[in-house]
């Protein structure tokens, strides 16, 4: 198994690649309230191409995938570091 590593990562210093079927205008705007209010979330499995670009991580078993293009883009909008795990 990979070495996960959890880290913050800046969105404004990175590319993050990646997409959901599934994104809720609903759901982002819960989302930055939680993150403006100091809610910490779970990290979002990412896999690191290099120090400047990265993937959400495909069939993590860290959260099966829900959310993560929600939460990635809710840290965007907040201007806040996006809490992740490398997964590769």
């Amino acid at each position: 198994m990979p070495d996960q590593r959890e880290v913050l990562l800046d969105l404004d210093k990175v590319d993050l690649y990646g997409w959901e079927t599934h994104k809720s205008a609903q759901t982002i705007a819960a989302l930055v309230r939680g993150i403006n209010a100091g809610d910490e979330f779970k990290p979002v499995p990412v896999q690191k191409r290099n120090d400047k670009e990265y993937d959400l991580a495909p069939n993590s078993d860290i959260d099966q995938g829900f959310g993560r293009h929600n939460r990635a883009l809710a840290h965007y909008i907040c201007g806040v570091p996006l809490r992740i795990v490398i997964t590769n």
